[in-house]
């Protein structure tokens, strides 16, 4: 597709992703000649970037995340977290699954169940067990067909929370340390009163 219709489909401007390519957050579309295509895959990161934006993190800290993914052990591709971008209802609010219909397996299992439940993956709600997100329920299914072992899949999902949350907090110190503190010092003796702080703008695409 070209990039109008990628920002269509996205629901973004072409000069966000423009500014999304300059960033290195958008891989460079496969050529045809001289004129540049885009693919689902392309989509699915666009929408990968928005989600995070939505949680919380800034374009420099999504680049820096993407960067250590991808220069890692792969681990988007080995989690699926482009792919299940690329199925449809990921906009909006989260549709929910019964997990006795949609994955009846995990409930056979009481130490993995238990961990679901920690995990807030499988939530118990009026003397039934629920999954607040289908499509992560879906993912890890799916994940299980493929040959993982749902205890141990489980596990990983647990380190990787962990994990995140960390990368998450290191960010917001960083953040604060190099960013917030600056704006936050006395202004000098004659500096404009009405000079801009919004920090918010700093990470808008369209400035």
């Amino acid at each position: 597709m070209p990039i109008e219709e990628l920002a269509r489909r996205a629901g973004m401007t072409v000069r966000n992703l423009r500014a999304m390519h300059a960033r290195s957050l958008l891989p460079p579309p496969e050529l045809v000649g001289r004129k540049g295509f885009y693919t689902e895959r392309h989509l699915a990161r666009v929408m990968l970037v928005l989600k995070l934006q939505g949680r919380g993190f800034s374009l420099a800290a999504i680049e820096a995340l993407i960067e250590s993914w991808e220069a890692g052990s792969g681990l988007m591709a080995v989690m699926g977290l482009e792919d299940s971008l690329l199925t449809p209802g990921t906009s909006g609010a989260r549709a929910e699954a019964d997990v006795e219909q949609a994955f009846p397996e995990l409930l056979q299992n009481r130490r993995a169940l238990a961990k679901a439940l920690a995990q807030e993956l499988v939530v118990k709600r009026d003397g039934r067990f629920v999954a607040p997100d289908a499509e992560l329920l879906e993912l890890v299914k799916q994940q299980v067909l493929a040959g993982f072992p749902l205890e141990a899949l489980l596990d990983d999902g647990e380190i990787l929370i962990r994990d995140l949350d960390r990368i998450a907090a290191r960010f917001r110190r960083s953040f604060f340390e190099h960013v917030v503190d600056r704006y936050l010092e006395p202004k000098a003796p004659g500096s404009n009163p009405g000079a801009s702080t919004d920090l918010e703008a700093c990470f808008l695409l369209d400035s």
